[in-house]
């Protein structure tokens, strides 16, 4: 179980929510830009330096709290651009985090299935913007995160290539049953 509680204070308001997400469930935070979506998802991965943000995250012998530093919280973040490794290729970046064989095959599934394959030798910027997303995508899936943190990930993509992704990792968190919070301004991708 996720369960966070985070007070921000921003220049003309407070954020002050209070959420628990159950394991493998997704939890969309749904509301108008600049409303202060991204800022809770930051606090939630200790990225937000102004927060006060209490973060537990229990699962058997996992605990995860406002103390653990952020690359040991074993979330993955996935922002509305894409922050690949520009001097490294596409299957590189997708195996950044991945930590044995068993993941290593893993991951290379989860390219075929978001239609990789053909990129893998591929740099960043030979991609489109679309590409670029899912192997931002598939890199976070690739880590095996406790938590996905989703920050509008297909908000850049057409309207049959968001519709596409949307279906794609809707069935791979629901395998998976990753929990996960997604943010969004869209009503039909909440």
């Amino acid at each position: 179980m996720l369960h966070c509680e985070i007070r921000l204070q921003r220049r003309l308001f407070t954020i002050d929510v209070e959420l628990e997400v159950k394991p493998g469930e997704t939890l969309c935070l749904f509301g108008a830009s600049a409303s202060g979506k991204t800022s809770i998802l930051h606090a939630i991965a200790g990225l937000e330096p102004h927060a006060r943000a209490t973060v537990a995250w229990k699962q058997s012998d996992v605990h995860v709290d406002e103390q653990t530093p952020t690359w040991r919280r074993g979330f993955a973040l996935v922002a509305q651009q894409p922050s690949l490794f520009p001097h490294m290729s596409v299957k590189d970046n997708i195996l950044f985090g991945v930590r044995d064989s068993k993941g290593y095959a893993e991951a290379l599934d989860l390219a075929g299935r978001f239609g990789l394959h053909q990129y893998l030798t591929s740099r960043p910027k030979q991609l489109s913007g679309g590409l670029a997303q899912r192997v931002n995508l598939v890199r976070a899936l690739a880590a095996s995160p406790r938590v996905l943190l989703l920050d509008e990930p297909l908000s850049a993509l057409d309207a049959a290539s968001r519709r596409e992704l949307q279906d794609l990792l809707r069935a791979t968190l629901q395998e998976r049953q990753l929990t996960t919070i997604l943010v969004t301004h869209q009503l039909s991708e909440a």
